[in-house]
């Protein structure tokens, strides 16, 4: 079956990030992580200013609400210095106005556990709400549980999508959290965490495809580093031969366990990428369908696609004789960087295409 597709989406399910927010929220020393995770809500304190009082009353009258209940911050810091005080008072109400007028519904918020030791993204699924009886609620049907449950009354839901372990995580989004107050706005780091929540994802126009090679015990040593390089322009060129890969920017993250960032600006190359990585992931993990991509006259994209593609990896090698030697070298790279190549699924109309009747 050969398709013209206008856009990368009409063939592959592809993650689209479109303009938003990036909060990230401390969960007072991972007292509150388990809670915030498992109920999928984040929950901020200063309990003495209801969401109503903050959206009604002027800002002097908070900040005086909140000078004369400074010691009811959740960090227990004790300040006494007239100026940093001062401070310490524009930086609560900063937080409190942060939470309940500028997060959003789809924004994406990262909470860490005890120690940083992992960290958990979600997507911001409710606007803002106050539970002051939630404790009550939850020791009403479970009176022995040992979760520290977070009585902070203004609330946001959240849907949870991944959680990365510190030893996982991409070295720059450690570095990027590391130093967050409380509730921070962290919209520059987008890149690094969208990287670290998807395989590959397009935003901006851009595809983005992220590859993960080596381990914590092995490092990509520089002859690896090139055979995988060539292995990606490979595919790239049986994909479309005459792809530019002058514009193909990728982006190196090299440490014992690596991430190689390729990303193709839109058009024909977003296209050719994402049909390398479909076709870099069938030969490794094993698939039922193949696809050959191809430019016609009018520099329209065309894909092909075919029933059975035999998998390399969980299953005896075919030896094909074409395609054997190639494959083979493939699934030997794979093997030694243990290569994690994104998951790239095909739209349901490419997967059980329509068939038209035949009069």
């Amino acid at each position: 079956m050969e398709i013209a597709p206008k856009k990368i989406s009409d063939i592959f399910n592809i993650q689209e990030v479109g303009d938003r927010n990036y909060w990230f929220v401390r969960t007072s020393s991972g007292k509150f992580y388990q809670d915030f995770v498992l109920h999928d809500y984040i929950a901020i304190g200063w309990d003495f200013i209801s969401i109503s009082d903050f959206n009604s009353t002027k800002i002097n009258t908070v900040k005086a609400m909140i000078k004369q209940n400074l010691a009811l911050d959740p960090d227990n810091e004790n300040v006494t210095d007239t100026k940093k005080k001062k401070g310490e008072i524009t930086g609560i109400y900063n937080k409190i106005k942060r939470f309940i007028k500028e997060f959003t519904l789809n924004d994406v918020v990262v909470i860490p556990d005890v120690n940083s030791e992992n960290y958990s993204i979600g997507i911001i699924t409710s606007d803002v709400f106050e539970d002051s009886s939630y404790i009550k609620k939850y020791l009403d049907n479970d009176p022995d549980t040992e979760m520290n449950l977070c009585p902070y009354a203004k609330r946001r839901s959240v849907k949870w999508l991944k959680t990365i372990s510190k030893r996982n995580a991409d070295i720059y989004l450690l570095k990027a959290l590391g130093s967050q107050h409380a509730v921070s706005d962290v919209k520059e780091y987008a890149p690094y965490i969208n990287r670290n929540l998807y395989d590959i994802y397009s935003s901006e126009g851009k595809l983005h495809a992220i590859i993960r090679a080596g381990t914590d015990e092995k490092s990509i040593s520089f002859s690896e580093l090139k055979q995988l390089v060539d292995l990606i322009e490979n595919e790239l060129k049986r994909a479309d031969a005459n792809c530019n890969l002058d514009d193909l920017t990728m982006k190196l993250n090299i440490h014992s366990a690596g991430i190689i960032e390729l990303i193709a600006g839109a058009g024909g190359l977003s296209l050719v990428l994402g049909t390398a990585m479909f076709s870099l992931n069938h030969l490794i993990n094993g698939g039922k369908t193949s696809m050959d991509f191809k430019l016609d006259e009018n520099g329209l994209p065309h894909f092909s696609v075919s029933s059975e593609s035999p998998g390399l990896r969980g299953r005896e090698l075919e030896k094909i004789k074409l395609e054997y030697e190639h494959q083979e070298k493939i699934l030997k790279l794979s093997s030694s960087l243990n290569l994690q190549i994104p998951q790239v699924q095909l739209t349901d109309e490419i997967e059980n295409p329509v068939k038209e009747d035949i009069e």
